[in-house]
């Protein structure tokens, strides 16, 4: 077992801070919070702070992305299309 591990890339943790989610998706801060605060998207909390930090995994982006969509062409990006 290697002990000296290199840090994974960047690429290899997809976790995204609320602002950066929230600017990637073109809305507020604000927004975000009031979203994970509903459950609508996950979050991982990271530190043991009163007040943690929060990450948000591409995969709860690409999902909370997914649930809105309102093109039927548009929702088969990404899916088995026939």
């Amino acid at each position: 077992m290697q002990t000296n591990q290199e840090p994974l890339p960047l690429a290899a943790l997809p976790l995204y801070t609320v602002a950066d989610a929230a600017e990637a998706l073109g809305v507020s801060r604000a927004y975000l919070y009031e979203r994970i605060q509903e459950n609508q998207i996950a979050t991982v909390k990271l530190g043991s702070d009163a007040k943690p930090k929060l990450r948000i995994p591409a995969n709860a982006l690409q999902a909370f992305i997914q649930e809105r969509l309102t093109s039927p062409e548009l929702s088969a990006v990404g899916g088995d299309a026939a």
